[in-house]
């Protein structure tokens, strides 16, 4: 899988705000801590004010415990809230979160600058730098998310306490001064360290939160059903297509369930047989990439599955399931226009000519007779010329009934081309059987039909042509052929079986007609030329006219 490095595409205005509301968020939590925190604050200013006996303190003692009570309430309430931060909340939440720690500030500076310049006692004084230093770092822990926050309570809170130490004077006050400004200034820079490493790891969490968002979308988004099985056959992922084409219920990718479970639940739904889910089981298992095919066991779906096995390398198994079913059946309804005449529903010309050289290999060496009879209809293009080719469908498909009716089960009917039909007669004893069915065929087909209120009328000639032992499909549909021409030359609606005797007849008479076309073509030329080109004409008429009466053929323009 190759996916798009985000991070050189995602700017910062567009994490911006979501980064703001969940720095934010991480300094207006904690409740018990920043009570817990006030509450020793304001017990200490309460003890330095007892043992100093400073009045001063009092008003300290008493802001500290009111602005902490009110901090912590604030908390409390942010910390009921049901939805999550968003940026106008966080934007409405942050300044009141920063007056309230800037003012706890300035008082906890205010109570050490007092309480260091008003007494010269130390309890008091290590009381209140505990405290005021304690709280700092705390705060600073708890700031990370506002950086500038922890620096300006540093300096309300700090500030105050380094100023009266050197004020104060003597050599450890000093050095306390100085070493708590080095402590104030790490501490600073490890604020500024946290906020980068936690802002860090919310960009990374965000992009990643947002890739699996896209992961999810687009697996879940797949027209194919996708299951991922670990080295140790357990789930690991599944998308709905999956479980929606299984008909699997919703809880089961929480249960921890393995592969086996999967296949069993796929069988208990009904969506595959149990062999079929022992094979799928045995691929899952042997992680070889394969591909298999199973067909719903519910007949009324009729559904085709294909399922593709793909191993992965640290061991497992991709599974891809696809619904095949409309795809075959395209393919089955391409297959059948291929070879069925889309009209009638019989047998294309394809598919009867394989069909006859397949029962004709069968019948090699057997003493079977069969008949091959080529059926055409007379008086149609009369139908389609003045009915239309509406009504000339309607009786193409009247005729294919009819003829289903008449024949054997054994028997094998198909649509040529046009409104030609034939018929393959198996399994027969005589020709007498062929030409009672080619007599039941011109009686019925000859009898009315009625097309949209029309009563029509038609006839058809039969050629038969009878197997012989060796005979190929091409000589018998051609022989079947010559002997519809001959049944129609005898005057239609009649049948005729195809002899030797015909042939010869036929390819003399070809050579008739073509020698015949060419002296009527030609005669045209010396009809209305000089004299000589008159007597030409007349000499060549006569001798035209007895080859006619010697071969009892007609002009090509009168042959019917």
């Amino acid at each position: 899988m190759q996916l798009v490095d985000h991070k050189s595409r995602a700017t910062r205005e567009e994490l911006e705000p979501i980064l703001y509301a969940a720095l934010v968020d991480s300094m207006c939590q904690n409740f018990w801590p920043m009570f817990l925190g006030g509450v020793c604050a304001a017990i200490a200013a309460v003890m330095t004010a007892l043992k100093t006996g400073n009045e001063l303190l009092w008003p300290i003692a008493f802001l500290i415990v009111g602005i902490g009570t009110v901090r912590a309430l604030q908390m409390r309430k942010y910390e009921r809230r049901t939805s999550v931060l968003s940026y106008d909340q966080a934007k409405a939440w942050e300044p009141r979160y920063a007056v309230g720690a800037l003012a706890y500030a300035a008082v906890l500076g205010a109570w050490c600058f007092i309480t260091i310049l008003g007494s010269n006692d130390t309890i008091a004084h290590m009381l209140c730098v505990a405290v005021t230093v304690g709280y700092t770092g705390g705060g600073a822990a708890r700031n990370y998310g506002n950086p500038r926050l922890i620096q300006l309570h540093i300096l309300f809170a700090c500030g105050p306490m380094s100023l009266a130490l050197l004020m104060h004077g003597g050599f450890y006050y000093v050095g306390l001064a100085v070493l708590l400004g080095l402590f104030f200034m790490s501490l600073k820079d490890i604020n500024l360290s946290v906020h980068e490493i936690f802002v860090k790891a919310l960009t990374s969490s965000f992009r990643e939160a947002a890739l699996a968002g896209q992961f999810d979308t687009a697996l879940n988004n797949m027209p194919h059903g996708l299951c991922m099985f670990g080295a140790d056959g357990q789930l690991a992922v599944m998308n709905h297509r999956f479980s929606e084409m299984m008909h699997l219920p919703g809880d089961i990718v929480k249960r921890g369930v393995s592969a086996a479970d999967i296949v069993d639940a796929c069988v208990l739904a009904g969506s595959i047989s149990a062999a079929s889910g022992k094979i799928i089981l045995s691929e899952i298992e042997d992680s070889q990439a394969r591909d298999i095919t199973t067909t719903d066991p519910d007949i009324a779906r009729g559904r085709s599955l294909f399922w593709t096995f793909q191993p992965m390398a640290g061991g497992g198994a991709v599974v891809l399931l696809e619904d095949i079913t409309e795809r075959r059946n395209a393919e089955a309804r391409i297959s059948h226009l291929a070879r069925y005449d889309e009209l009638t529903a019989l047998p294309n010309r394809v598919n009867f000519r394989d069909e006859i050289g397949r029962l004709l290999a069968i019948q090699q060496g057997a003493d079977q007779l069969s008949a091959l009879l080529f059926v055409d209809l007379d008086q149609f293009k009369q139908v389609n010329d003045t009915l239309g080719h509406p009504c000339g469908d309607q009786l193409l498909c009247a005729v294919a009934e009819r003829l289903r009716e008449m024949l054997r089960p054994e028997d094998f009917v198909a649509r040529f081309g046009g409104d030609e039909f034939v018929v393959f007669q198996q399994n027969i004893h005589s020709a007498e059987e062929a030409a009672t069915l080619a007599r039941r065929i011109v009686d019925r087909l000859s009898e009315r039909y009625k097309i949209d209120n029309h009563l029509v009328e038609i006839g058809a000639s039969v050629g038969i042509a009878m197997t012989t032992p060796g005979v190929s499909a091409d000589t018998l549909l051609k022989n079947a052929d010559m002997a519809l021409y001959r049944a129609k030359a005898d005057g239609r609606g009649t049948f005729c079986f195809f002899r030797d005797e015909i042939e010869r007849l036929l390819a003399v008479r070809h050579d008739a007609e073509q020698l015949s076309a060419l002296l009527f073509v030609d005669l045209d030329q010396f009809r209305d030329g000089s004299p000589p080109a008159k007597r030409c004409y007349a000499g060549i008429t006569r001798c035209a006219a007895r080859f006619r009466r010697s071969t009892s053929f007609r002009s090509p323009k009168t042959w019917a």
